[in-house]
């Protein structure tokens, strides 16, 4: 506020002394014209005065000036020597004042021009910063997803290394028990289903163990092609019955800077929910160039496509949180792990619903 105060009263300043000048130039202007012989130049001096007004802070100044200038020019006529030559002093004097007016309108125009492009530059500026802080913003809530996901990832590792080796022990001694001879059937379905239990517990720790292992990666040029191709035929050999997946991939190679091992992972877990989803339908990866959604960088968008029933508008927003799941036996880690990958690599995940049915999963990533 203290600055604006000042700014303003600079220029009321400049504006008064830019008046009290002109006024002077004026009466000087007016007392040598009283002087000049015919008046023949009588008129021109006065255009100065129009041209005193590109100097000052506000832009109507130049037809102030120019009717200033019109009435002395006027006044000059009448009380100038004429000696006879009427019509040349008043040939003289219009066209005098046809200079004042073409020059004010002139002065006028340019200081239009000048604000119009200094409104527009702090338009640019103003649009500039409003961008930058919104890719400082999203850069900052990428370093907080980070650090959220990577200190929940050796969280996990932690619980489950510290399970996993008592764990251990339950399942081999069950095993070990059902080795004996002479224990009745009764006991022997007990320790089969504690067996059971503990090899599911056990799995459901190595998923938990997976997620803590993409806390740190190798990046490295890669090409991507290869790299869906074969996640594909992974997940096909992993299915128990033959699956339909489809690559529509570009023929041009395309190279991103990314962790292959990271990458496959993500991508298998993408391919895997796609098949859960509807057994019987087709899935289909695709790679598109595409602009980042928060900032519209150029990028690659790997899109797993099923024919499923789609996700529940309510669970878009949840699917990403850990241990958040709708199907049986899931374990919610999935997606997750998804999505710390792309944050990992400066790219995003997100899903939508397409309009022909089944779910679409965009994985992103900067070029």
């Amino acid at each position: 506020m203290n600055t604006l105060n000042a700014a303003s009263e600079k220029i009321t300043k400049e504006s008064t002394a830019l008046m009290i000048l002109s006024v002077l130039l004026a009466l000087g202007v007016f007392m040598l014209d009283l002087k000049i012989r015919l008046g023949f130049a009588g008129g021109v001096p006065y255009v100065v005065l129009v041209l005193l007004s590109l100097f000052s802070p506000k832009i109507i100044l130049s037809y102030v000036m120019a009717v200033i200038a019109s009435l002395l020019t006027i006044g000059g006529y009448f009380f100038s020597s004429l000696d006879g030559h009427d019509s040349i002093v008043l040939l003289n004097r219009g066209l005098a004042l046809a200079m004042i007016w073409v020059t004010a309108v002139l002065v006028h125009r340019y200081r239009s021009a000048v604000e119009t492009k200094q409104i527009a530059e702090a338009a640019l500026r103003k649009k500039e910063m409003k961008t930058a802080f919104s890719k400082l913003n999203a850069q900052n809530r990428q370093i907080i997803q980070i650090e959220k996901l990577s200190s929940l990832g050796l969280m996990i590792g932690e619980i489950a290394h510290q399970i996993n080796n008592p764990l251990v022990g339950v399942v081999n001694m069950a095993q070990l028990a059902l080795r004996e001879k002479d224990i009745s059937a009764d006991t022997k379905e007990l320790l089969e289903d504690i067996r059971n239990a503990g090899e599911d517990c056990r799995d459901f720790l190595h998923h938990m163990m997976e997620f803590s292992k993409i806390a740190c990666f190798d990046r490295k040029a890669s090409k991507i092609q290869p790299l869906i191709e074969e996640t594909i035929a992974l997940c096909q050999h992993s299915a128990q019955n033959p699956f339909s997946i489809t690559a529509d991939l570009p023929e041009v190679p395309v190279w991103l800077s990314v962790d292959p091992v990271l990458m496959r992972h993500a991508l298998f877990n993408l391919i895997s929910n796609a098949m859960q989803a509807d057994e019987n339908g087709a899935i289909t990866v695709r790679l598109r160039p595409q602009l980042g959604k928060k900032d519209e960088k150029p990028g690659w968008a790997i899109l797993v496509e099923d024919k499923g029933p789609g996700i529940a508008e309510d669970n878009i927003e949840k699917i990403f949180i850990p241990f958040f799941t709708t199907r049986a036996g899931g374990t919610g880690l999935g997606l997750p792990l998804v999505q710390h990958v792309a944050v990992l690599h400066g790219g995003e995940v997100r899903v939508k619903n397409l309009p022909e049915g089944g779910a679409q999963f965009i994985f992103w990533l900067p070029r």
